[in-house]
């Protein structure tokens, strides 16, 4: 996925969100995003414009 976002012409980053029990990054943007209770997100990818 991240090959075909930089041949669209976009920038990319990938955020591992549950890598441990304690460590649950994904929860927190989760929780900003209003995902509903039933998804578990295990990872983010962030993407943007180049020159922007």
């Amino acid at each position: 996925m991240l090959l075909a976002i930089v041949d669209l012409g976009y920038q990319s980053c990938w955020y591992e969100g549950h890598i441990t029990d304690i460590d649950r990054f994904c929860d927190k943007i989760a929780e900003i995003l209003n995902v509903p209770d039933d998804f578990d997100d295990i990872a983010i990818t962030v993407l943007q414009c180049y020159g922007k």
